[in-house]
């Protein structure tokens, strides 16, 4: 576990670091703290999340230039440009190049998916290679470089959200899988908000597929229901409530065959129906002090 002291080093790098590349961090946070249900007159929970927001922000869009790609953000050393993921790359592959394809080309790849789902990073990565002789062994390094630094980054988003619920003065209450499945929730809200502000295929086509989105989202909504059980006398409620997000969701995303039109669908229903689930979780709910939603939350 990530000592005290880092964490909040941690927060304090990612909030200073974060450059607007994309869409206004700020509007990333209102849209995660909607996702939440979080009270918004409690302004405890408003600073930590605050600090949370801009943290994401910072992790999923910070690093485009050569001198700047972190390796691990929880890690002063690792702010030197030799450390950098596109420097590893580069060392294996002099040819990498994301071309017309802005920094979304690295770390929109999804919370839980594998990067070598998202084309054109895998394309890139293969052109880069294919003219070697021991292409397959280059492309396997380079896979693994990603794939390292999509991990160190998932763990430094889990050590804001692992920051971010500790009540004044104490420990987290909420669990690891809890944790785990809040960040991803987070994460996803974000690249959502992506989709509905870009302006052209080469701010979409590097974002990790919609369909993928969902299936991480929902992946996280079944970890939040499982790790909640032991502590609901009357689990029905909350079953009822994750059965219906579930199937609810991937309705949402088949409205449209635009994708920033299924992003606005898909992020608008979770801001409507999540808050009533983490609302049933009782560590949730009393780590990030959030509102009972009274009206019908799947409408």
């Amino acid at each position: 576990m990530v000592s005290s002291w880092k964490q909040l080093m941690l927060v304090a790098i990612a909030v200073v670091c974060y450059t607007a590349n994309a869409m206004s961090g700020h509007l990333h946070g209102v849209d995660m703290k909607e996702v939440l249900g979080a009270n918004p007159v409690n302004t405890e929970v408003q600073d930590r999340l605050n600090n949370l927001t801009a943290g994401f922000a910072s992790l999923i869009d910070k690093g485009a230039s050569r001198g700047g790609l972190i390796v691990d953000i929880s890690d002063v050393r690792s702010f030197k440009a030799k450390d950098g993921l596109l420097k590893i790359i580069e060392d294996i592959a002099p040819d990498f190049s994301w071309g017309r394809f802005t920094h979304r080309m690295f770390f929109h790849w999804g919370f839980q998916t594998d990067p070598r789902r998202v084309e054109v990073l895998a394309e890139a990565v293969f052109e880069a290679t294919k003219s070697y002789e021991d292409g397959s062994e280059r492309r396997e390094r380079i896979w693994n470089a990603i794939l390292g630094e999509q991990s160190r980054r998932n763990r430094a988003m889990e050590a804001l959200v692992r920051v971010a619920s500790r009540r004044t003065g104490g420990q987290t209450i909420l669990r690891d899988r809890e944790i785990n499945a809040i960040a991803a929730i987070l994460y996803d809200t974000h690249i959502l908000g992506d989709y509905i502000e870009a302006k052209s295929d080469v701010q979409r086509e590097p974002l990790v597929a919609i369909d993928l989105i969902v299936s991480d989202i929902n992946h996280a909504v079944r970890i939040v229901e499982k790790q909640s059980r032991g502590d609901l006398q009357d689990r029905s409620k909350l079953r009822s409530l994750c059965r219906e997000f579930r199937h609810r969701i991937r309705r949402e995303s088949r409205r449209s065959s635009n994708d920033a039109d299924r992003a606005e669908k898909v992020l608008s229903y979770m801001k409507r129906a999540l808050p009533a689930i983490l609302y049933e979780s009782p560590r949730i709910r009393k780590s990030f002090d959030i509102l009972q939603n009274k009206n019908n939350p799947q409408k």
